[in-house]
């Protein structure tokens, strides 16, 4: 049960000047086609303080572990302009600093293609439960959509795990939203279940890491009918601005390599960015339009409103209305159709990354 760097689904940050030493890091191996004089910044995380050094021809960094950091980018001296790859959207009013070229660089295929190698294709479905979904790591929307499903349905429906990490930054220092029904779910929380370990199986510290928690094996994928993904990071309209996203994980990784349905509980706009790589997201019954709203609180309060269905099907209901988008979901990324379709559009990107090169 250790960290092994080799299984991980998303590699260490590297920076190099070097292109020739691109085509061996996964993801990044069409780089080799690139003119020299350019430096890379890829997979670059959160809370590294270098910055890029002056005097390269261009400048390529990619966001895909972690949400982009805009703070690091704003502080780049550069003289040239930075390429910025991501698996996101950006939509038309959001807001990037002046020197930055976004553009969609998905990673999301090698992602699953690793989760192949290390748990293969074949996963045995044993209907239990209606609902499932995990609560690590705190947060509002995490703790909103966790205790909704806690108070609505019973113990031999749901499976669930809440750990008591909490930190007061990721809940927003405990701040009322003025939203009575999510206000009150918070407020159920810290009541009910803030401190309170809850287990659906045993898991241990110890495996969190990758290459174990992405195993869609687990029950909460295989023996429940809906998973709330509960992603790690759920903000879209920040301010006057839509942010780039979705962001998606192991979290949501899972579902589609299970063949696992499941609610996006994070950034808006997951179904429709999956549908353009060939998925399909027919739910039956289900209202799932939550999805095409950009609004944080107004989305989480329709997942809320979504939960409290639930009661009126039963676990086969839920298991038979989604059935078909799982399966065919799972098809997708398990015959490659997925990969290949996630390539055409980084090739197309590279065409973009190359005209961005020469017009500098």
């Amino acid at each position: 049960m250790t960290y092994d760097e080799t299984k991980m689904l998303f590699p260490n940050p590297v920076a190099t000047s070097n292109v020739d030493t691109l085509a061996e890091i996964r993801g990044f191996d069409l780089f080799a086609s690139l003119p020299p004089g350019g430096y890379f910044h890829l997979h670059w995380d959160w809370g590294r303080p270098n910055l890029m050094p002056k005097g390269y021809d261009y400048y390529i960094v990619s966001f895909h572990l972690e949400h982009i950091d805009f703070e690091w980018l704003e502080k780049q001296k550069v003289d040239k302009k930075i390429i910025v790859l991501m698996d996101f959207n950006t939509y038309p009013n959001s807001k990037w600093p002046p020197n930055c070229i976004p553009l969609r660089w998905i990673y999301w295929h090698h992602a699953l293609r690793q989760m192949i190698e290390l748990f293969g294709t074949e996963y045995n479905k044993n209907i239990k439960y209606k609902a499932s979904a995990f609560c690590n790591r705190i947060t509002q929307s995490k703790l909103v959509t966790t205790t909704a499903l806690l108070e609505t349905l019973g113990k031999d429906e749901l499976l669930v795990s809440v750990s008591d990490w909490v930190e007061n930054k990721n809940v927003h220092h405990w701040q009322l939203t003025g939203n009575s029904v999510l206000d009150e779910l918070t407020t159920t929380f810290r009541k009910k279940y803030m401190g309170k370990l809850i287990r659906m199986d045993n898991f241990v510290h110890e495996q969190n890491y990758q290459h174990f928690t992405a195993n869609p094996s687990q029950i909460a994928y295989q023996e429940a009918s809906l998973h709330f993904t509960n992603e790690s990071f759920h903000y879209s309209q920040m301010h006057d601005q839509v942010v780039p996203g979705p962001m998606l994980t192991e979290k949501t990784f899972k579902c589609l390599l299970g063949g696992t349905a499941f609610i996006p509980v994070g950034q808006f706009d997951v179904y429709r960015s999956l549908e353009q790589l060939g998925m399909h997201f027919n739910y039956g019954e289900l209202d799932i339009t939550f999805d095409n709203d950009p609004g944080n609180l107004s989305r989480l309060e329709s997942i809320v409103k979504l939960v409290g269905v639930l009661p009126n099907y039963s676990a086969t209901d839920l298991y038979d209305m989604t059935r078909f988008s799982s399966e065919h979901n799972q098809k997708l990324v398990s015959s490659g159709e997925f990969f290949h379709n996630c390539e055409i559009n980084n090739l197309q990107t590279l065409e973009k990354i190359q005209e961005c090169i020469t017009s500098q």
